[in-house]
């Protein structure tokens, strides 16, 4: 199979990996530092045609990575100790409800 993948007019098809046997799924990899739209050219050569078909454009924003913090896990920290401390109060409230109706 012939194809063409294009980046920003820049070829990247040696980073394309296809699989399948009658219909083929391919996925391009490719790294960039550039920030902005960028127009993506995807196109298949048809052997029985001698052409270019399935012409596909698309353009893409790329903006800058970010780092988010994820402080999801101090939430997790509290509900440790709360659970065991929950059930703590709730059985000391029961033993204290048992003696309680006992001595009656």
């Amino acid at each position: 199979m012939i194809y063409s993948v294009k980046f920003a007019n820049n070829s990247i098809e040696q980073n394309t990996e296809c699989t399948g046997a009658v219909l083929l799924t391919c996925l391009t990899t490719s790294n960039t530092n550039q920030v902005g739209t960028f127009e993506v050219e995807v196109k298949v050569w048809d052997g029985n045609a001698q052409v270019w078909s399935n012409v596909e454009t698309k353009e893409i924003e790329l903006v800058p990575a970010t780092n988010t913090n994820d402080e999801s896990e101090s939430e997790i920290v509290v509900s440790d100790w709360l659970l065991p401390i929950g059930l703590g109060i709730v059985v000391m409230l029961l033993l204290v409800y048992m003696v309680m109706t006992k001595k009656e």
